[in-house]
């Protein structure tokens, strides 16, 4: 597989947000000449050796008056310190704010996303666990805790964490594969076999079966381009790079007139419908032959996916089973339900704010023309 000499910018998956913190971004103008990013978007030491919480710090609401305006009124603060990349600021406000509501979850929630922008898993962990001893119903909370004890080596620990959310949800993609590849790679480390040669061979397996979903839904909304542009794309399954230390979950690259995807080796193990969801997001970046992005190709290519995600969805449900679910494609469906533009808005500042450079638009392009979602 080849990818381009050059460095790119990354970008963290579209993902539903640290609480209430993406309704605060600022507008960013875009500029033109940037290179095509990868798509958006998952090791022992001890936790409690890098911990940032102060010495003393209250954990638990016992003994403590709770003032939730003045607890709210410092997080929109922190808030806007994370959307400016102040993440010290942030956490030292997210604090100071839990000493007046030690029990206000989302400021568990949100210092928890501080700690991993800023590359302190371990303080991370210990912020999601705490949240989930008081709301032990938050999955959310616990998927990324699964995450975050994953980037640790925690594997089991992570596993235990991915079952719990099976258990609750048995059709969670997002738990499902990453609890199916932690437990091949925890076996591969403990028996010597070969992780990748696995990986890969599972992952080319899983491709033929999304192709299948791509091409009826390529075919039912007449774009054959797409199909044609996603099928001449070398793909394999490997580590992806981070952003924000998040792992992309698709990245794009074209080099030498060699287009190429590298998928995060979880999806070798999601629904075929998962994978090929992020196949034709890549696959509308592949449209136009040449290593560029922008705002516009973006917007592209979220409306695409989610279109087809929408799609696949529907169909599942009427052949009478329970869809599948995928918690950054359905944060993404939920708001295309509100409005395409809603996504397309939500997108931009997604991207303009990680990187303020992004083109308004690419020179090669298509124009895309919306397609009614089809009937299943």
């Amino acid at each position: 597989m080849v990818f381009s000499a050059t460095p790119t910018p990354t970008f963290a998956p579209l993902a539903p947000p640290p609480r209430g913190v993406l309704s605060a971004l600022p507008p960013q103008p875009s500029a033109p000449g940037v290179h095509k990013d990868p798509h958006p978007a998952d090791f022992y030491s001890p936790l409690y050796a890098t911990v940032a919480l102060p010495k003393n710090f209250p954990l638990g609401a016992q003994g403590l008056v709770r003032d939730r305006e003045t607890a709210r009124r410092l997080k929109e603060q922190a808030n806007t310190a994370q959307t400016h990349r102040d993440y010290r600021k942030a956490v030292g406000l997210y604090q100071q704010a839990l000493r007046y509501d030690p029990t206000y979850t989302d400021l568990w929630f949100n210092m928890a996303h501080t700690y991993i922008s800023l590359g302190e898993a371990p303080s991370a962990i210990l912020a999601f666990e705490e949240l989930l001893r008081i709301d032990p119903t938050d999955d959310e909370a616990r998927q990324n805790l699964a995450e975050q004890l994953q980037t640790e080596g925690l594997w089991t620990e992570a596993i235990e964490q991915f079952d719990t959310l099976i258990k609750k949800s048995p059709r969670l993609d997002s738990a499902k594969r990453q609890r199916d590849y932690l437990a091949l790679r925890l076996w591969a480390t403990q028996s010597g076999l070969p992780l990748d040669t696995m990986v890969q061979r599972l992952g080319q397996a899983n491709l033929q079966q999304a192709r299948l979903w791509a091409t009826a839904f390529c075919t039912q909304t007449q774009r054959p381009d797409l199909l044609r542009a996603m099928t001449r794309v070398v793909c394999h399954f490997a580590p992806t790079q981070k952003a924000d230390n998040v792992p992309n979950l698709a990245e794009y690259r074209y080099h030498n007139t060699e287009p190429a995807i590298r998928f995060d080796p979880a999806l070798a193990f999601g629904h075929p419908a998962v994978l090929a969801a992020y196949w034709i997001h890549e696959g509308m970046h592949a449209l136009d032959n040449d290593p560029y992005t922008s705002v516009t190709e973006e917007q592209d290519g979220y409306r695409t996916k989610i279109e087809f995600w929408a799609w696949a969805k529907d169909y599942v449900s009427s052949s009478g089973q329970e869809p599948m679910k995928d918690t950054n494609l359905d944060y993404s469906l939920g708001l295309w339900k509100q409005s395409p533009e809603t996504l397309d808005e939500r997108v931009a500042r997604h991207y303009r704010m990680r990187d303020p450079h992004i083109a308004a638009t690419s020179p090669n392009h298509p124009t895309a023309v919306a397609s009614p979602v089809p009937t299943p």
